[in-house]
């Protein structure tokens, strides 16, 4: 037979598993938003600003590396994704985002 602390402890680790989870699904909901969010932003940007943002940020590619392969020169590359990330983040973020 169970004892009484036993049977706390094993309802207390099975509360705690249930929290778990749903911290887990409540991470997972803010995660879909997020990406729909930034999805939804990157539908403003025009080829060439999506490219560079997903190169730099997705696939780590440092702006020179970007630059070779769009042949644009770097200043002009990193221009480029600072204009779209202002892009972004007047869609995210709304008129006043800095």
């Amino acid at each position: 037979m169970k004892s009484t602390n036993y049977k706390k402890t094993e309802k207390l680790l099975k509360e705690m598993v249930i929290y778990e989870k749903i911290l887990e699904i409540r991470e997972e909901e803010n995660t879909r938003k997020l990406m729909d969010n930034i999805n939804k932003a990157m539908e403003c940007l025009t080829d060439l600003e999506k490219k560079i943002i997903t190169d730099f940020y997705i696939n780590n590619l440092t702006m020179y590396e970007i630059s070779l392969e769009i042949q644009l020169t770097r200043e002009y590359t990193s221009k480029v994704k600072t204009a779209a990330i202002r892009k972004m983040e007047h869609v995210l973020f709304g008129k006043d985002a800095a």
